[in-house]
């Protein structure tokens, strides 16, 4: 089974958090029988637990919805520590994970496959996800933004451990993307520099990636 984490809660009101924890949602709605670790549960102490022998027999991987750290060693917790870093990482051994935080692929992802982990889909770059607010957009711009933040974590938990396969998956719908954009002219300009990233920047490394 799939654990969310989602580190956003209502006393800061983050805008890049909200639109994670926006995209936590339709993984929920994806994803049957995914289960949520959100708010001020989102912190290293419960996502051990989460994944401790006894109680995380269940968990077969892990999309974290989080800030990261500049130099892309951790992922940060709902309190702004370090929830996921290289003194825990190896608990995603036998796991896939799937990062939507900020050069979380440049250092943590690379320790987590020497580690043991199945499949990790990070990101070596910051992400522009601050300045994408759903709420803002037409259905059918806020149905591709869900596809476009959901396709890895979806495919990840269908098996899919191919990097090419991943990467193809989330650029067919930032193409669909910028399709939309150029014959409705409704897509926010950072939306579409999200997609890219998300094609662009994106680290695959594990015991079980193929290169196709």
């Amino acid at each position: 089974m799939m654990l969310v984490f989602d580190t956003y809660h209502a006393v800061g009101n983050d805008p890049a958090l909200r639109l994670t924890s926006w995209l936590a949602a339709r993984t929920l709605e994806r994803v049957a029988g995914a289960r949520l670790l959100a708010g001020t549960d989102a912190v290293r102490a419960r996502l051990d637990h989460a994944l401790c022998e006894t109680e995380g027999a269940w968990v077969t991987g892990v999309v974290l919805l989080a800030h990261g750290t500049g130099d892309g060693d951790a992922v940060l917790g709902a309190d702004r520590e370090p929830a996921l870093d290289r003194t825990n990482v190896a608990r995603l051994a036998c796991r896939w994970a799937h990062a939507i935080a900020c050069a979380a692929g440049a250092k943590l992802a690379p320790l987590a496959a020497t580690l043991g982990c199945a499949c990790f889909v990070g990101y070596s770059q910051n992400l522009q996800v601050a300045s994408v607010d759903p709420i803002t957009l037409s259905a059918e711009v806020r149905r591709l933004l869900a596809e476009l933040g959901t396709a890895a974590s979806v495919a990840l938990h269908d098996g899919v451990r191919g990097e090419l396969e991943l990467m193809r998956r989330v650029s067919a719908i930032a193409d669909a993307i910028a399709r939309r954009d150029a014959t409705h002219g409704d897509v926010p300009f950072m939306m579409r520099v999200l997609g890219q990233q998300l094609v662009d920047d994106m680290v695959v490394v594990g015991t079980e990636v193929t290169r196709t």
